[in-house]
């Protein structure tokens, strides 16, 4: 189960890798951390406007739901890989 979600991590994260295209111009970056423990939490992280990153953690109990409902809204998912 874990290596099929961080595969699934992996090949939704693609829009990861974008990078500015104006120098000069500052550039701010928002992951929320800690996600699929909580689907309350979760949803209201989902309704943030804007490009904001999702950090989903492995083997939680949402994190499979809720990195499809991320992928699905255009937000970009990663993993968060605990130490």
């Amino acid at each position: 189960m874990r290596y099929l979600l961080c595969t699934l991590l992996y090949l939704l994260s693609g829009a990861a890798f974008a990078a500015p295209t104006q120098p000069g111009k500052a550039y701010m970056s928002v992951i929320i951390d800690d996600l699929g423990q909580s689907s309350a939490r979760d949803s209201r992280t989902l309704a943030l406007p804007g490009p904001v990153t999702m950090a989903i953690m492995p083997d939680t109990p949402h994190a499979s739901t809720f990195a499809r409902q991320a992928h699905q809204a255009g937000k970009t998912v990663i993993l968060h890989m605990p130490m």
